[in-house]
């Protein structure tokens, strides 16, 4: 599956999941886990079919990177959901108080507020400008 990061721009992210998780040769068993439900996120909040029509949706059933004007904000919420999901998976091990438990829990909140703030910027022509007839889609309500 192809993905919307990658270890290495994690690995950049976050210096210290090597010193805590260094025994793993690579995350993408997670960071699968995570982008099905980064896209399952989306379609629940039903802008998958405009997507779809928009002509975003690449080959792979991802959102096409190089069709949207901010990237970086789907590869910043998934290296921050790959990194929730493996510092709450050492957790069992860990104390309350230990720093480990802490990221975790700061990394989740971190993830909420991306979830709640997640958009979608439309440049299917990759001109640099939104799509006129595709506007800016926001996926938290309110």
């Amino acid at each position: 599956m192809a993905n919307y990061s990658t270890d290495s721009e994690m690995v950049k992210v976050d210096i210290d999941i090597n010193q805590w998780l260094g025994s793993r040769q690579n995350f993408d068993d997670v960071r699968n886990l995570v982008t099905a439900r980064i896209n399952a996120f989306i379609k629940k909040r039903g802008l998958w079919p405009l997507l779809e029509t928009a002509g975003v949706i690449d080959q792979n059933d991802l959102v096409d990177k190089t069709k949207i004007l901010n990237p970086e904000d789907l590869a910043d919420l998934e290296n921050t959901w790959v990194r929730e999901i493996l510092y709450f998976d050492n957790i069992a091990t860990s104390d309350r108080s230990d720093p480990v438990t802490s990221k975790a829990f700061d990394l989740r909140k971190q993830r909420l507020s991306m979830l709640r703030h997640l958009t979608i910027i439309v440049d299917a022509d990759g001109d640099g400008n939104p799509e006129r007839e595709f506007p800016v889609y926001k996926l938290h309500r309110g």
